[in-house]
């Protein structure tokens, strides 16, 4: 990967899923973590990011 973030969205690039979702285990084990974490594809960088935010439907 040429850059850490996502130029469009800002948010790290993973490049996997899974180290995506590795990431997300460990985060919600801090202190003042978010309830839930979900990766998903982006369609700018085309890399795996997290979000906050609930699945699309």
């Amino acid at each position: 990967m040429s850059e850490p973030n996502c130029e469009v969205t800002g948010k790290r690039k993973y490049l996997s899923e899974r180290e995506a979702l590795d990431t997300a285990t460990h985060q919600l084990t801090l202190p003042n973590a978010p309830k839930n974490l979900r990766a998903y594809l982006c369609s700018w960088c085309e890399t795996w990011h997290l979000t906050k935010n609930a699945a699309k439907k």
